[in-house]
């Protein structure tokens, strides 16, 4: 029997018959395939099963997954064991990928209102669009993107001199400009849980939501074990925020803080550090102006501690002493914060006390503190543009409505839904016209004159980075590890064609002689032949030639070089002003008054929405609650008892922010012994008019109740500074959870939060 070309790669790819080393990473048990079966027809009559390696496109971490295929048809989808920054684990998210590639309402090809179009037919639609309209007029919405993908649309904007917008599900802007202002740094730094031996988070709920969750569980894991990584020792975690939180669940200790007093809270634990000589000695003088500790006098625990509880009494002057005596004492001590703590019209000044923090204890660029890492091999993914603030998508709203814009694209983001509170559906109606990449006919896709569907990135190429990264450069490869799916007849189901070969076709067709590239897996391995020219040695995969380097991507699914030089940190450049070093004033609800802070959050398995139109992650439990499928209003049980509400009811919640237009939603309710009275938690995520049958009439949408205020010198939105009020409508539904209908209660002994008063 002759050798197959698929039975030559088996043994190519993990010897050193294809001259590759696999430096500084384990070879997995399970053997991984370097190419992608839609060049291996063989691969499909086999009946046996191949994994390949390739990126996660369902969350935005840009860590490693492994793909089991089976006759062509992706099956399951498991975590890379050797990408750094999972180590093969994933988010539950994560695995509804297949979902999204075989999904029953993916559009199938380019439309144009009700009619089907071809794909010369489209892309001639969208040349003709740029070639009859004024590039001024003409604004690109694009989602946050750190892949090589991001590059060929900055070469596309560039050459054609349109505006470009960037819209974060969850802006992180506070925190990027509070890292830029402390230690004149760009982007987001790299958090050292694994080695720290306690961590402080102040509003970072960093095991569900924060930044990378995924990146930072698996950190996690290994901070609190004893026998593998980290310290040796079990790290101790303290949760400081308003609502009872998976981080908060996990915590060693809770500190339910009211929102908006973060900064006073931090300040007092700063005062304790420094007053008993605990502190980095030149990092209090840089941030005291030489003063030292009377500087922060007003902030001594006695002082503070009443004033910051989510509800009185929950918060003594002995627990602010203690969290600053056991960061500095139990050391590295790792300090946290984002979150609804940046969510705070005072959410800067929070973020920068908490951070500060870190400089007085002298872990900044340490093992265990805060990190930044070497510059990428690529200099294309090295500097992202910035995702906008609420305040520029307030702007370029209001221009919309005064008509500045004629031709509106849209790819990889939804912001008829995500921004809902500014109306921006009615808005973007006003567009002459509305372009749309969406392989989902979602809120803003159902308003475009034309829907190009992009290509599922399990069916395309791309480089990612991690955001943020792991302490050293890292890239992930994107490869498409199964053909196009056919029907009986032959033809192709899903006739969908990747965003970034759309861009290079038609800025071909315009004449940007920028766009030197003839699709994104030309650019893709050109970039990956730059990246072995210039690294050789050096490296998780290293080959003698291009082709042995290559293969050993793909089989392994990136390279990187976990021995490159991490950023050498600056000094502290963001001292303390007077004003700064002022009690902050963020008076909290009264008990019983009817008026709640809300406090929205992202839960683990639907995350902030952008795939709640895959089942998998609306059916996956919160971990809190155990809710699915469902919108709910997170009531303390006494207030629940007082306002006679039982788990389930449905309840009106209308916004009351001073000064705005009050909205409503309605959702049952969940009563939770685990939130302060004067506090309501509601997850984000659903509520879509839209994006398919398991999105489409499933809960309701938070973002309508979000302030439009902003936070204080960003532009970011304040969306933590809320108030709502509940009232019931007399309807109920028996709430859809895996604890069944058993109401969760606080154990005698097990306080989850003290509670004074009648």
């Amino acid at each position: 029997m002759d050798l197959t070309r698929r039975d030559f790669l088996r043994v190519a790819g993990a010897s050193s018959v294809a001259g590759i080393l696999f430096a500084g990473c384990a070879i997995p048990e399970r053997e991984l395939i370097k190419q992608s079966p839609r060049d291996m027809p063989e691969d499909l009559a086999t009946g046996t099963e191949d994994w390949y390696a390739t990126q996660c496109g369902i969350c935005n971490e840009h860590h490693g997954i492994i793909v089991r295929v089976l006759e062509g048809r992706a099956k399951k989808i498991e975590g890379n064991p050797d990408h750094p920054t999972n180590r093969g684990r994933l988010l539950p998210t994560c695995l509804s990928g297949v979902q999204s590639l075989y999904h029953p309402d993916r559009i199938t090809n380019p439309i144009a209102g009700t009619t089907s179009l071809s794909w010369d037919d489209g892309m001639q639609r969208v040349v003709d669009a740029f070639n009859s309209n004024n590039s001024k007029r003409t604004l690109l919405i694009t989602g946050a993107d750190t892949t090589l993908l991001s590059h060929v649309v900055d070469e596309f904007v560039d050459a054609s001199g349109i505006e470009h917008m960037v819209l974060e599900d969850l802006e992180d802007t506070v925190l990027r400009n509070v890292v830029s202002d402390i230690f004149g740094e760009e982007g987001i730094p790299h958090f050292d849980i694994q080695n720290a031996k306690t961590v402080l988070s102040i509003g970072a709920d960093f095991l569900e939501s924060w930044v990378a969750p995924l990146q930072y569980s698996r950190a996690y894991g290994e901070f609190r074990s004893s026998e593998s990584g980290g310290t040796g020792v079990r790290g101790h975690l303290i949760y400081a925020g308003p609502r009872f939180s998976m981080t908060a669940a996990n915590a060693d200790q809770w500190l339910p803080i009211a929102p908006g007093q973060e900064s006073n809270f931090a300040l007092s634990v700063a005062y304790v550090l420094i007053r008993d000589n605990l502190a980095d000695a030149s990092v209090v003088d840089k941030i005291t102006g030489g003063r030292g500790a009377i500087a922060l006098a007003a902030f001594s625990p006695e002082t503070i501690a009443p004033l910051i509880g989510a509800t009185e009494g929950v918060i003594s002057a002995k627990d602010i002493e203690n969290v600053a005596k056991r960061l500095a004492e139990e050391s590295p001590g790792l300090v946290l914060a984002g979150g609804s703590a940046s969510a705070q019209q005072n959410g800067n000044f929070n973020i920068k006390a908490s951070l500060l923090i870190n400089a007085l204890l002298g872990n900044i660029g340490k093992q265990g503190g805060i990190q930044w890492t070497a510059d990428s091999p690529l200099r294309e993914l090295n500097n992202f543009k910035a995702p906008n603030t609420f305040a520029d998508w307030k702007s370029v709203t209001q221009r919309m409505d005064q008509g500045e814009f004629d031709l509106v694209l849209i790819h990889g983001a939804n912001p008829v839904h995500n921004l809902e509170v500014l109306d921006f559906k009615d808005k973007l109606s006003k567009v002459g016209s509305v372009i749309s990449f969406s392989p989902i006919m979602d809120e803003s896709a159902e308003l475009a004159n034309l829907v190009l569907p992009d290509q599922n990135y399990l069916e395309t190429w791309n480089i990612g980075v991690p955001n943020p990264s792991p302490g050293y450069p890292v890239l992930t490869l994107q490869q498409p590890v199964v053909p196009s799916l056919l029907n009986e007849a032959n033809e192709i189901v899903y006739d969908n064609r990747p965003f970034g070969d759309i861009l290079t076709h038609v800025g071909r067709e315009l004449g940007y002689k920028s766009i030197a590239w003839e699709n994104m897996e030309d650019l893709v391995k050109t970039k990956m032949s730059e990246v072995h020219r210039r690294n050789r040695g050096r490296g998780s995969i290293q080959g003698a030639t291009f082709e042995a380097f290559w293969a050993g991507v793909l089989q392994r699914g990136g390279w990187w070089d976990t021995k490159a030089q991490q950023a050498n940190p600056g000094p502290v450049l963001a001292s303390l002003s007077d004003s700064e070093l002022t009690v902050q004033n963020s008076p909290t609800e009264a008990e019983d008054s009817g008026v709640y802070h809300l406090v929205p959050f992202v839960s683990v398995g639907l995350g902030s929405g952008s795939q709640s139109y895959l089942p998998w992650p609306q059916s996956t439990p919160d971990p809190v609650t155990s809710v699915v499928w469902e919108t709910w209003v997170e009531v303390n049980a006494r207030e629940a008892k007082r306002l006679g509400l039982r788990d389930g009811d449905i309840v009106n919640v209308e916004s009351v922010t001073t000064g705005e237009e009050s909205s409503v939603i309605q959702a049952p309710v969940y009563i939770h012994p685990g939130i302060p009275p004067n506090v309501v938690g509601i997850p984000m995520g659903r509520g879509h008019t839209a994006s398919g049958r398991y999105a489409k009439d499933f809960g309701s949408n938070v973002r309508k109740l979000l302030s439009i205020s902003e936070v204080e010198g960003t532009g970011a939105q304040a969306w933590g500074v809320s108030k709502v009020t509940i009232s019931g409508t007399g309807q109920r539904l028996r709430l859809p959870r895996m604890e069944g209908g058993i109401t969760g209660m606080q154990l005698e002994g097990t306080q989850i939060i003290q509670v004074t008063g009648s």
